[in-house]
């Protein structure tokens, strides 16, 4: 019954938000327009070693996610920055992404991550190719220097390293490319921030990101009079990684309305970490969702964050026009 309740709660709070702010619908996006031929990366032709499904051994509908996580990235590099010259890859695992992304864009790479081992396989897949990767073993919560580093990409990136990777990109005004996942996991605190880097302390949120991130959200939130804003978010935050078939609390309510209020509640989330580089930076920003061609229609993981300076907005404009179309549901 208490988890029936929250759920109630959490989906009036989402709807809401949703009714209330006009934002939320204006600048969600999806990936929907043919991408031109010189465009779309030819797999049968990568080597193997840099393929998500061969040298990342990932099958089925992993591969094909992937897969296509790698071609709408690709997509928004080539079209947004130049030039490109090195990629920034924070939280970059065995480099399931960054590998890729630097072959197709003709860059190099610069690989962050507190997991040697995963390096270690990274750097062994860029040795069998012409890929020049680079890897820093270091937790994103410390300072990093990518001042020759021309874009910040973190794909997947669980709980709080979302956030830490767009500091990193902040801090050095570059464009950043961000899919979120595991948003529960952000709103565990870090006991020990040099000490605790196993993976459930990885994607914990360390002192210096509090939620929500934005003065939007904020403001928002201020509207619920009852409750306190850290109570509100971690609903939000919770309600977010629902939509699989996980618990006996997520069958309380049927399948359609739990992926609606997943859907809702992760937008939120991920609206709010984006108006932070428009709010603090004056970043030009969009919500994109990366589409059913590319990532299946039931993926969760299928938002990308996306931001750069606003010197370049004209670009981001342009882009959106050209391969994506406006969406207002959620």
């Amino acid at each position: 019954r208490r988890t029936a309740r929250r759920l109630a709660l959490t989906a009036g709070i989402a709807s809401s938000l949703v009714d209330r702010s006009q934002i939320l619908g204006e600048r969600f996006w999806e990936l929907s327009k043919p991408i031109p031929t010189d465009i779309i990366i030819d797999w049968k032709n990568t080597p193997t070693a840099l393929d998500p499904a061969a040298g990342g051994r990932l099958i089925g509908e992993r591969a094909f996610r992937k897969r296509g996580t790698v071609q709408a990235v690709a997509l928004c590099l080539n079209a947004l920055v130049s030039p490109l010259k090195k990629i920034a890859d924070l939280g970059a695992g065995a480099g399931n992404v960054g590998l890729a992304l630097a072959y197709h864009t003709k860059s190099s790479l610069l690989a962050v991550d507190c997991n040697p081992e995963a390096l270690k396989r990274l750097q062994s897949r860029a040795q069998e190719t012409s890929v020049d990767a680079h890897t820093l073993c270091i937790d994103l919560a410390n300072s990093i220097d990518l001042s020759d580093c021309q874009a910040v990409v973190a794909v997947h990136a669980c709980g709080a390293v979302s956030d830490l990777a767009l500091e990193a990109a902040l801090k050095e005004n570059l464009p950043f490319f961000i899919s979120p996942c595991c948003l529960g996991k952000a709103l565990t605190v870090r006991s020990d921030q040099e000490n605790n880097l196993d993976a459930k302390h990885r994607a914990a949120r360390p002192d210096i990101i509090t939620y929500p991130r934005s003065k939007w959200l904020h403001s928002q939130l201020a509207h619920e009079r009852y409750f306190a804003h850290d109570y509100l978010f971690r609903l939000l935050a919770s309600a977010a990684d629902y939509g699989g078939e996980r618990d006996d609390a997520s069958a309380q309510i049927n399948t359609l309305n739990r992926r609606i209020l997943q859907r809702r509640c992760k937008r939120i989330i991920d609206r709010d970490r984006l108006l932070v580089a428009a709010e603090r930076a004056n970043y030009a920003v969009a919500l994109i969702d990366m589409g059913d061609e590319l990532v299946g229609s039931t993926y969760l993981k299928r938002e990308l964050l996306v931001g750069i300076p606003s010197a370049s907005a004209t670009l981001l404009y342009t882009f959106l026009r050209r391969f994506c179309r406006r969406r207002r549901a959620l």
